[in-house]
């Protein structure tokens, strides 16, 4: 199946093809390395590919006490060890928490993977935490009591910041944060030994709101663009979509209504593999992704 999605942006304009090309695992987002594709599902639990063949490898789960939702799923630009095959993985929980004293919202969660042979361990390195999250002002302008500040992270490898922007907050916008990005071994340890870092207003670099995005799932930075996917299987109102924001000049370039162009599936996984993008829904369908200007 192959769907030609097309969208003007002033002055110029994008065009985006989005081709199946397969299937892979079910599951939320995931990150790919070299030749390794990385997907997970809500409770940490990773399976791994090879991104040519689309195979399984290989499975493990995410270390420690605290469960990730893996909404959002990307490697960063920071290597624990100079010797380390992987750079740090940083996964969000999103709602995984929901009603308990503690909902952990804007929590990220950073991973050191290692592998010897087909086997892949991981180990909770540290926990990134925003101390903003509860400042309605703040991240959400004039949200209601609805709205949910859980969080997605991704990583601006370029420019070595950590993008935030949250899960939802209301249909007046959504809200993006650049922040700097800890270091590998910054934070105070606790009694497990994983590094605690608070973030606060002082550490934004910059913010803005954008149209508002229903119910964000995966998203990755690429080039200059926060890619976002949303929406979910064959919703008409929260419909299957992609946003690209641009985040030089803190804009959103485009909206691309997948639902309209013959893609039904609940869109989860967006990530870079060798300069291109790729995409998949919570069933597995997978896609690329080639945008052009017009």
């Amino acid at each position: 199946m192959s769907v030609n999605l097309t969208f003007n942006v002033n002055p110029g304009g994008l065009h985006i093809t989005v081709s199946e090309i397969g299937m892979i695992t079910s599951g939320q987002d995931g990150a790919a390395w070299g030749n390794l594709l990385f997907r997970f599902d809500a409770r940490g639990r990773c399976t791994v590919l090879d991104c040519e063949t689309l195979t399984k490898i290989t499975a493990f789960t995410l270390d420690g006490i605290i469960v990730p939702h893996c909404n959002t799923v990307v490697f960063g630009c920071y290597f624990y060890r100079p010797e380390d095959e992987f750079p740090l993985l940083y996964c969000n929980i999103y709602n995984n928490y929901a009603g308990r004293a503690d909902e952990m919202h804007g929590t990220c969660l950073v991973y050191r993977l290692t592998r010897e042979g087909v086997s892949f361990k991981s180990k909770l390195v540290q926990i990134i935490r925003l101390s903003f999250t509860d400042d309605r002002t703040c991240w959400a302008p004039a949200a209601g009591k609805s709205a949910r500040p859980f969080g997605n992270f991704v990583i601006d490898t370029q420019k070595e910041q950590l993008i935030a922007y949250v899960m939802r907050s209301e249909p007046d916008g959504t809200s993006y944060f650049k922040l700097r990005l800890p270091s590998a071994h910054e934070g105070y340890a606790d009694a497990a030994g994983v590094k605690r870092v608070i973030l606060d207003k002082d550490d934004i670099i910059s913010s803005f709101t954008g149209p508002y995005a229903r119910y964000l799932q995966g998203g990755t930075v690429f080039g200059t663009g926060l890619i976002s996917s949303e929406g979910f299987d064959k919703d008409t109102v929260n419909r299957p979509a992609l946003r690209i924001i641009d985040l030089g000049s803190e804009t959103e370039l485009a909206y691309v209504d997948l639902l309209s162009g013959g893609i039904t599936g609940e869109p989860e996984l967006v990530t870079d593999i060798g300069g291109c993008l790729y995409l998949s829904d919570a069933r597995g369908r997978f896609y690329r992704l080639d945008i052009h200007e017009l």
